[in-house]
């Protein structure tokens, strides 16, 4: 296998379930933990706003039942203000972000930056309308420790939305963090047309030296109250 190229994920589709509100009461917070979710721990957002509250449902496999009944406590809460999104990622819309300690290709953070330039140009961010949703989003998981200072860099001036998300201690008992950097979009076309073309482009055969992770997740469910509340900026369809 050429190490130089990053490598696609095998195996089913992946679900999760997300919520975010930018004001929710705190007795649904409760309600909401007791039927499984877990809060996200997010930090240093840049190009979004904090929300109150950021929690997802560990292991989500699509359940109408519990589905209906997490809609329900956000629907009776009555300063709910955000959105309620079940997703689904394919095995071919996720690849591996491979760091490879030896790239030949070596390119400086100018050169790096002229090739992201040349991906399919995308319409701003924008505030998500009343009534509208997106259909897809994409995720970069760039690993900050083990990742290039040069390809940081480069993702960087792309201006995404993007946090630093905590995980596992490394074995050093180092705390160690991903920047998670996130586009997303109304036109599902727009949103797997982007993927591909930055899947095949952040490669270590390309001068990019990432460790992480890409993936494009499809909107299968979303609940949004009110029909104008607050949601992460999005890439309108035209």
């Amino acid at each position: 296998m050429d190490t130089k190229q990053n490598t696609y994920y095998t195996g089913k589709p992946k679900f999760d379930l997300h919520l975010s509100a930018y004001d929710i009461a705190f007795s649904t917070v409760t309600a909401l933990e007791k039927l499984g979710f877990v809060r996200d721990e997010f930090a240093n957002n840049r190009y979004c706003d904090t929300t109150a509250y950021h929690g997802s449902f560990p292991n989500w496999e699509p359940n109408s039942e519990l589905y209906l009944r997490i809609k329900d406590l956000l629907f009776n809460d009555s300063v709910f203000n955000g959105g309620l999104e079940e997703e689904v990622t394919l095995p071919w819309n996720r690849a591996k972000l491979t760091n490879v300690s030896d790239i030949r290709n070596e390119k400086t953070e100018v050169q790096l930056i002229e090739m992201l330039q040349e991906m399919p140009p995308t319409k701003s961010n924008s505030i998500c309308p009343a009534g509208r949703h997106k259909t897809c989003d994409i995720h970069i998981n760039v690993d900050w420790q083990y990742s290039y200072d040069v390809s940081k860099k480069a993702i960087d001036s792309l201006k995404l939305i993007s946090f630093d998300k905590p995980h596992d201690k490394d074995d050093v008992g180092r705390s160690n963090f991903d920047r998670i950097y996130t586009m997303t979009f109304e036109s599902l076309c727009e949103g797997i047309s982007v993927f591909n073309g930055l899947a095949k482009t952040i490669t270590p055969e390309n001068g990019f030296g990432i460790q992480g992770k890409i993936k494009l997740e499809m909107t299968t469910r979303i609940f949004r109250k009110p029909c104008d509340g607050q949601m992460l900026p999005i890439i309108l369809e035209l």
